[in-house]
C-alpha cells in the first residue's frame, strides 16, 4: 500500500510540473477582444489533456499488467496530474462567461474529439511497440 500511494505521489508530481510547463510554454498574454480558441489558458488545458490522452492510450495499449505500483504512478498519478477535467471545465465557463460562445464551443469540441482520437491512437501505437 505504501509503495501504491509513494508512486500516485511521484506521478503526479511529475504530471502537475509536466502541466505547469505546458502553461507556461504556450499561454501568452490575450487580447480583450481576442475571439481565438488559442488565446489563453485553454489552449494549454488542451494540449496537456491531448498529451495525457495519447499517454493513457500508448500505456493501456501495451497491454502490460505490470506491478500495482507501475499502475497508480502512470494512470493515476502521471496521467491524472497532467490532465484535470476541472481546469476544462472552468476554461469553459469563462469563455462562455465573456461571451465568447463559438470559441467555448470549439473547445468543448476539441477536447472531446481530439481526446478521444489521441487515446485511440496511443493505444494502437502502444501495441504496436508491444509486439
Amino acid at each position: 500500500m505504501t509503495a501504491t500511494l509513494l508512486s500516485v505521489a511521484i506521478g503526479g508530481a511529475l504530471g502537475a510540473v509536466a502541466r505547469l510547463t505546458v502553461l507556461r510554454w504556450t499561454t501568452r498574454p490575450t487580447q480583450p477582444d481576442s475571439d481565438s480558441l488559442w488565446d489563453g489558458p485553454a489552449r494549454a488545458t488542451l494540449l496537456a489533456n491531448l498529451v495525457g490522452c495519447l499517454a493513457l492510450g500508448l500505456y493501456l495499449g501495451t497491454d502490460a499488467s505490470g506491478p500495482v505500483w507501475l499502475d497508480a504512478l502512470t494512470v493515476t498519478g502521471l496521467c491524472g496530474g497532467l490532465t484535470t477535467f476541472s481546469t476544462l471545465i472552468g476554461d469553459l465557463t469563462r469563455l462562455a462567461d465573456q461571451a465568447r460562445r463559438l470559441a467555448a464551443f470549439g473547445y468543448l469540441a476539441a477536447s472531446f474529439g481530439f481526446g478521444a482520437l489521441a487515446l485511440w491512437l496511443g493505444t494502437h501505437l502502444g501495441q504496436i511497440f508491444s509486439l
